[in-house]
């Protein structure tokens, strides 16, 4: 069983300019790997539809799955189902269930052209929906394909990745740490030897100081393998690699 590996675009010229600190990016990295499921690409665009017609294209191709981010409420700015339908050859049509479901969220009044706009989906969309929906998640999912389009908005955001959780395989990673007294310089060498030697097996080595005091220099190292086997071999093949001068801390 492998991992399933997704593509996370988030759209809005907010995010570009600073104007609106996005947190889903971070909040998709942690769910996911807490499951092992593989965050292999994360991109930004702006609102516009040949922007994002041209990053769905490309990455719901090369990845299993494509989330968007962002960009489906009902104003003018609001692109990105124009956007997958380009990308994907189809039309932007009016779901009727969704419609439906507008409808009965605005008791039963005639929608407005705004609120009409978000019945609007690629041709090919389907709806994944919720058995108990609420007054703040009142829309089912939609997906066309291998991409799911999210709305921005973090909270409704982190409920409608919930909802899709178990569409994905993860392969959760076992995890273990070294913490080393000195630069990171001196221990590259055993770094990438052990590297090479477990493809397998991911490595990380993060330096932290307190500045003005030259003998704070401390290296994280952290490993992740599938397997307690993998785990254990690389750290101690890693320390054997080490200098002797260096002195593990933990």
């Amino acid at each position: 069983m492998e991992a399933s590996k997704v593509a996370l675009l988030v759209v809005g010229q907010e995010i570009l300019t600073g104007g609106v600190i996005d947190v889903n990016i971070a909040h998709t990295a942690k769910k996911f790997y807490d499951k092992g499921v593989i965050l292999a690409k994360v991109e930004i665009v702006p609102d516009k539809i040949d922007d994002i017609a041209e990053a769905v294209k490309r990455l719901s191709t090369t990845y299993d799955y494509l989330i968007t981010s962002g960009g489906i409420g009902p104003t003018h700015d609001d692109v990105t189902v124009e956007g997958v339908a380009k990308a994907l050859g189809q039309q932007v049509i009016k779901h009727s269930y969704l419609e439906t479901v507008l409808s009965r969220h605005y008791k039963g009044a005639t929608l407005t052209a705004a609120q009409s706009r978000m019945a609007m989906v690629p041709a090919e969309a389907e709806l994944l929906i919720s058995t108990s929906p609420s007054d703040d998640y009142f829309l089912p999912q939609v997906y066309v394909k291998n991409i799911y389009l999210l709305p921005g908005l973090p909270k409704l955001y982190s409920h409608y990745l919930e909802h899709i959780m178990p569409v994905f395989t993860g392969v959760p990673l076992l995890h273990d740490e070294i913490s080393i007294k000195g630069i990171e310089t001196k221990l590259t060498a055993a770094l990438n030897r052990s590297v090479h030697k477990f493809p397998q097996v991911r490595f990380g080595s993060y330096p932290s100081f307190e500045p003005g005091k030259p003998d704070s220099f401390m290296v994280k190292i952290t490993f992740e393998a599938p397997n307690e086997a993998s785990l254990a071999d690389a750290k101690e093949f890693f320390l054997e690699q080490l200098s002797q001068d260096l002195s593990v801390i933990s």
